[in-house]
């Protein structure tokens, strides 16, 4: 696995994307939504959907959204469907850290509550080819868990990850890794921000197909 600078994975995912020209680009917890919009621009034939959770973050950022052809939800994504708590760091200001999760250190959160789904339900067509980007604030696994489908038909995924535990019942880097894998998912790259790190993961048969045509 390659370590790389923030910039550097950021940009091999966008290029790995373009390059796999997936019907479908989701982006889940995407505050401004920079991959959704950077990638609209990039993929005309793409259709691209970003999820944002806090309703915060969500109303001050709808009017912009307006200017890309980008589906902006104000929606959780998880492993199951229906409403659920969502925990707000604040209750007036934009914020990258709420999260679905509840904080092991007491933070003074606002708890709002907000309607939930599955990657699977909303999105899984067999005719499709994904590639996904995953900022959930200790909740990707479960983002995860919930698109097994979608996973089959999967090229790419950048998921940030965390190796210490910040919210309760949260699944760590390693859980993350090992569950991708058994998906046929390869970690090809990384970025080190201190604990909390982002993982670029490509499906094993491309991986395949990259060793063969470099052989």
């Amino acid at each position: 696995m390659q370590l790389l600078t923030n910039p550097e994975i950021v940009k091999l995912f966008y290029n790995k994307t373009i390059q796999s020209l997936p019907s479908q680009f989701i982006e889940v917890g995407c505050f401004e939504g920079s991959a959704s919009k950077h990638l609209s621009q990039k993929l005309s034939n793409c259709k691209i959907t970003a999820y944002e959770a806090n309703p915060i973050n969500f109303k001050s950022f709808k009017e912009d959204f307006n200017k890309y052809n980008i589906n902006y939800v104000n929606k959780a994504i998880s492993n199951f469907e229906g409403e659920t708590t969502f925990y707000l760091l604040s209750s007036t200001k934009k914020s990258v850290k709420s999260s679905l999760s509840k904080r092991i250190k007491s933070k003074k959160t606002t708890p709002v509550t907000v309607e939930c789904n599955t990657l699977d339900t909303l999105h899984y067509n067999s005719k499709d080819s994904y590639s996904l980007w995953i900022d959930a604030e200790g909740h990707g696994y479960e983002v995860l868990a919930g698109a097994s489908k979608i996973l089959m038909n999967t090229n790419y995924i950048l998921i940030e990850v965390e190796k210490q535990k910040f919210w309760i019942d949260q699944q760590l880097d390693n859980d993350i890794i090992n569950f991708l894998k058994t998906k046929n998912f390869i970690p090809i790259a990384y970025d080190r921000e201190w604990t909390q790190y982002n993982i670029l993961f490509e499906h094993r048969q491309l991986n395949i197909a990259d060793e063969t045509t470099t052989s």
